[in-house]
């Protein structure tokens, strides 16, 4: 079934026909799964976050794998009785690169070992440089070293994300009064990786996602994929993607973000700081929306 998720997830994607100049993105989406029927409920790309103080005006996080979250919650909002049919449903996760964090942590096929970018932060322990490569430890999003402290990321990690959703739901705080019965993710499922080795890939992810337990929850199941392996791959060399992508069930378009600035391709700097470019993901318009 990894398979097939995976496929029908990069499929949805090929759809939305982006250009992005041959810049190297990850892809996501998250998937119904019913029996032998499988139904892509929303598709994202990004790879790059918003730094600086917070802003529920902002998509803060352009990672492919929350944006595909918040789409699906855009999903809900657009049709809430997809809710109910839904918790009768398999929910699958695939993305074509291990979730930054504590799933990035793995070894190579020549013994050496795959590091995170995302940093343990200052609050945690004194004796730790930010980039020590601690094993299940909460981290914050990857960036710059020479970046200023105030204009760094605050988000959590996809890894400590992903597990947190996994246990609370998928429909996060934002709908939980709209939506009190959780989504669980069943599955996760990751592109397989150029020199890495499968079975500790595969093991990192299921590491990273037994600490569901500590929050009372079952862990979602991991697997890899051979589909997206050729993205994985092509990320040598070439520059990150600027834009942030995302669809979900009902859009008559994908919406395209800048990655950078957390606001939609093409709005002005006027439209940006008056909140006319926001974007239909950020906290406020799922706020809006959800109280519609």
């Amino acid at each position: 079934m990894e398979e097939r998720v995976a496929a029908a997830v990069l499929e949805a994607y090929a759809r939305l026909r982006i250009k992005d100049g041959g810049c190297w993105t990850v892809v996501a989406g998250v998937a119904a799964v019913a029996g032998d029927d499988v139904e892509v409920l929303s598709v994202a790309s990004g790879c790059k976050c918003v730094g600086g103080p917070a802003s529920p005006a902002l998509v803060r996080d352009g990672h492919a794998e929350v944006l595909a979250v918040r789409a699906l919650r855009k999903a809900l909002c657009d049709d809430p009785a997809l809710h109910a049919r839904l918790l009768a449903e398999d929910l699958w996760l695939y993305v074509t690169a291990p979730p930054c964090g504590d799933c990035a942590i793995f070894a190579l096929d020549d013994g050496a070992v795959a590091f995170t970018g995302a940093k343990l932060g200052d609050w945690r322990r004194e004796d730790l440089r930010e980039d020590d490569q601690l094993l299940g430890a909460t981290r914050l999003k990857c960036g710059r070293s020479d970046t200023a402290p105030d204009r760094r990321s605050s988000s959590l990690s996809c890894s400590d994300k992903l597990c947190r959703w996994s246990a609370r739901g998928l429909q996060g705080s934002v709908l939980k009064h709209v939506f009190p019965e959780p989504l669980v993710l069943a599955a996760v499922v990751v592109a397989r990786q150029p020199r890495a080795a499968d079975a500790s890939l595969e093991a990192a992810l299921a590491r990273s996602f037994r600490r569901c337990g500590a929050l009372g929850a079952a862990p979602p199941r991991v697997a890899l994929a051979a589909a997206g392996a050729d993205r994985a791959a092509a990320r040598a060399g070439a520059a990150p993607s600027s834009l942030a992508v995302a669809w979900w069930r009902g859009a008559a378009r994908a919406e395209v973000l800048l990655a950078h600035r957390g606001v939609r391709r093409g709005a002005t700097a006027a439209a940006a700081r008056s909140g006319a470019a926001a974007s239909a993901l950020c906290s406020d318009a799922l706020f809006a929306a959800a109280a519609a």
